[in-house]
């Protein structure tokens, strides 16, 4: 018996002679959404295009860093770097606080992973291996920012 149903009911599904299964119903109209109905979305995505400006930024200064003052440096060399660049330690901390609260949360943890990075690059006498990692990190958000 079930030889029989199963070809069956593939040729009336096939013929769409089941009720509502008519295969020349328009497909469902696409809504788009006002940028202006829902201003918290716009907010959050012109932080996050900041936010990647900044950590941008905080990149090339870390790698500048790292030219500077290689890993093996000693402690007056390790002070005269804070004195110089310890703002941008600043800015990696005030990032990585605006990211852990950002609203989008598919850009909330990439953007917290690049700002944690980013916070370790500027580190004068740090190893500077997390600089890699803020590029990487900001690639799929950068993508999506295009795409919005």
């Amino acid at each position: 018996m079930k030889r029989t149903i199963i070809p069956l009911l593939s040729i009336v599904l096939s013929l769409g002679l089941l009720a509502g299964c008519s295969s020349s119903e328009p497909e469902p109209p696409v809504v788009d959404i006002a940028p202006e109905d829902y201003p918290e979305i716009v907010e959050d995505l012109n932080q996050v295009a900041a936010m990647v400006a900044d950590l941008d930024a905080l990149y090339k200064a870390g790698i500048t860093i790292r030219q500077q003052y290689p890993t093996d440096i000693s402690n007056d060399q390790v002070q005269t770097c804070v004195a110089e660049n310890g703002h941008y330690r600043e800015q990696g901390q005030q990032l990585m606080d605006q990211a852990r609260v950002l609203k989008t949360f598919q850009y909330r943890l990439p953007l917290t992973m690049a700002a944690d990075a980013a916070f370790a690059c500027v580190l004068c006498g740090g190893s500077g291996t997390t600089c890699d990692d803020i590029p990487k990190e900001l690639a799929p958000v950068k993508v999506s920012l295009k795409g919005a």
